[in-house]
């Protein structure tokens, strides 16, 4: 028994003396199999996340939920959505979403000091009781559900969903301002990325590693209406899908 107890402790200080990877994970909407570069896309071009497919891993299996909040709920807790009592959709105003009390990965990365931080799509309920905020994320910029599901704003009547950054609506967008989201989305990404690698953030000593963050990415792109921004309007001549204005926002992980 004290062998044992011995190997377990020599296990866990070893463990605890790993570096702690920086970990980013791109949701998209609605993106077909064969949209991207490292699946057979053609038109599309998709350069970072071609890179990121020749340097790191290619999964060519998956099982997912092909609906818009069970999908969320399961890659966030890794259990199935009826598990955690998740429908296929969250309406806006929902008085339900993915209970407080169920353990996000945000939730356990948290206490090994990650900061965290959600960007997009969250459309796991969009009261503050359910916000990622309260979920194990440090802060939130996003679209809180899908952005077709424009509600008429009582101050000037235009069809509008939420920016909503951490607990608080910041702007109202119809359907032209959304033509920035995918922008604002990056350069949030980017700031957030950057502002772990500040000095202020390293911790003491001689290797003055860098606080590890955890980034969660559910782009509003490329769910109708899609929105791909100006700089990739037409670029590719498909009128359906515009994966390359999410993959030019893989730049943050590049």
């Amino acid at each position: 028994m004290r062998l044992l107890l011995c190997l377990f402790a020599l296990c866990s200080s070893l463990h605890a003396a790993l570096p702690r990877p920086n970990i980013i994970i791109h949701f998209i909407d609605d993106l077909g199999y064969g949209d991207l570069g490292p699946f057979g896309a053609v038109k599309q071009k998709t350069p970072h996340l071609d890179r990121m497919a020749r340097e790191g891993m290619k999964l060519t299996s998956f099982y997912a939920a092909p609906v818009c909040s069970v999908s969320r709920a399961q890659i966030m807790t890794g259990c199935y959505g009826a598990r955690v009592s998740v429908p296929g959709v969250y309406p806006p105003g929902s008085k339900n979403g993915l209970h407080p009390q169920e353990h996000t990965i945000a939730d356990r990365l948290r206490p090994l000091g990650y900061a965290t931080q959600c960007i997009g799509k969250w459309h796991l309920g969009d009261q503050p009781a359910f916000l990622p905020t309260k979920q194990g994320f440090d802060h939130y910029l996003g679209i809180p559900y899908s952005n077709d599901m424009l509600k008429t704003a009582s101050v000037d009547g235009r069809r509008v969903v939420p920016l909503v950054r951490d607990e608080k609506v910041e702007l109202l967008l119809d359907e032209t301002d959304q033509d920035r989201i995918e922008e604002i989305y990056t350069d949030e990404a980017v700031k957030f990325i950057r502002g772990t690698q500040s000095t202020k953030n390293q911790e003491p000593g001689p290797k003055n590693t860098a606080q590890p963050f955890f980034l969660y990415f559910p782009h509003t792109a490329v769910h109708t209406p899609i929105h791909p921004g100006k700089a990739f309007q037409g670029a590719i001549g498909c009128r359906r899908s515009t994966p390359a204005s999410v993959a030019c926002s893989t730049r943050c992980a590049s």
